[in-house]
C-alpha cells in the first residue's frame, strides 16, 4: 500500500466551505473602530518602517467620537483562483452622555474591478458602547437585500441572517485597567465554521506592541499571530489556519489609521490551500 498522504475530499473540494469560513472571518476582522484623524500619512507606510517603542508603564486606552470612511480590501485565493473585493464603509461615532453611538454603513463596493453603487446600502449597522467599546445594544440591517424582496434565494437569505448575527456580536472591548507591551489590547471572536468543521478556538487576541510618535501625534500598534487547529468532522482529520497582522490606532481616541492581516488555511501536510489578505485604510469622504 502506498504511504502517500491523501487529503480527505472535504478539504480539497469543498470550496464553498472554505470561502464561507474565510469571508466570515474577514468580515469580523473588518469590524474595528474607525479613524477620523485627517491628513494621516501612515497609510503609505509599512510596520517595518516605523520605530515602535514598548510600553513599560501601564496605560489605559479608550474610544472616542469620529467620522469618515474606511476602505476595506479583501483578496481571497482558493485553488489558485483569486477574488478581489473592496468595501467602502462610511461611519460616525458620537458621544451621548457616558455612551458612544456608532453608525456604520456600506454604500458601495467593488469586486474584481466592477463597482456596485446601489440606491440603498448593502449593510447598515448602529450600536451603542461605553468608552471601552463594551456593547449595549445593536441593530444590523441589509437594506439592499431587503429591497430585492422575493428575488433573493432562501440560501442567500440564510447566509445574510448568519452574517447579521455575527456582526451583532461585534465587541472589541479595551481593557478596564492599564496595560503594557505584550498584554492583550482586545480580542476578536471568530465566526462559527462551515457545517462539518470544528474550530479549536473561539477567539484570537491582538496584543499591545507599543507606541510611536509621528508629526507630534502618538499612535498605538497592536499585533496578532495565531495558529488555530480545526477538524474535518467527517474524516476526523485535523488541519490548521494561521492568522497574523497588525493594526495602528491614533492614540487619543483609539481611531484606526491602518490595518493589515492575512489568513492562511493549510492542508494536513502543511501545504497552503487557501488564503486571504485584508487591508483597511482610513480615507476622507
Amino acid at each position: 500500500m502506498s504511504s502517500q498522504h491523501i487529503i480527505p475530499k472535504p478539504l480539497t473540494t469543498s470550496r464553498l466551505c472554505l470561502r464561507s469560513l474565510i469571508f466570515a472571518i474577514c468580515i469580523i476582522f473588518s469590524c474595528f473602530s474607525f479613524s477620523c484623524k485627517k491628513n494621516v500619512p501612515l497609510s503609505e507606510l509599512t510596520l517595518d518602517q516605523i520605530a515602535v517603542e514598548s510600553i513599560q508603564t501601564p496605560t489605559k486606552y479608550r474610544y472616542g467620537p469620529c467620522s469618515g470612511q474606511l476602505e476595506i480590501t479583501i483578496a481571497t485565493n482558493i485553488d489558485k483562483k483569486t477574488t478581489l473585493q473592496t468595501a467602502y464603509a462610511n461611519y460616525s461615532v458620537i458621544e451621548e452622555g457616558q455612551r458612544l453611538i456608532w453608525h456604520i454603513f456600506i454604500p458601495k463596493w467593488k469586486e474584481n474591478g466592477r463597482i456596485y453603487s446601489p440606491f440603498v446600502p448593502l449593510i447598515d449597522m448602529t450600536m451603542d458602547t461605553d468608552f471601552r467599546g463594551t456593547m449595549g445594544s445593536s441593530n444590523v440591517t441589509f437594506p439592499l437585500i431587503q429591497s430585492l424582496g422575493k428575488t433573493i434565494s432562501p440560501k442567500i437569505r440564510k447566509k445574510v441572517e448568519s452574517l447579521k448575527k455575527e456582526l451583532s456580536l461585534f465587541n472589541d472591548s479595551l481593557p478596564e485597567e492599564g496595560i503594557t507591551t505584550g498584554d492583550s489590547l482586545f480580542n476578536k471572536t471568530l465566526p462559527p465554521p462551515p457545517p462539518g468543521f470544528k474550530l479549536e478556538a473561539t477567539d484570537v487576541s491582538y496584543t499591545l506592541t507599543g507606541e510611536f510618535i509621528k508629526d507630534l501625534d502618538t499612535y498605538v500598534v497592536a499585533s496578532l499571530n495565531e495558529r488555530i487547529p480545526f477538524t474535518d468532522m467527517a474524516s476526523g482529520v485535523q488541519t490548521f489556519m494561521v492568522i497574523n497582522g497588525y493594526v495602528i490606532f491614533f492614540k487619543s481616541q483609539m481611531e484606526l489609521v491602518k490595518s493589515e492581516s492575512e489568513i492562511t488555511i493549510y492542508s494536513p501536510m502543511g501545504t497552503p490551500i487557501a488564503y486571504s489578505t485584508i487591508s483597511m485604510i482610513r480615507k476622507d469622504k
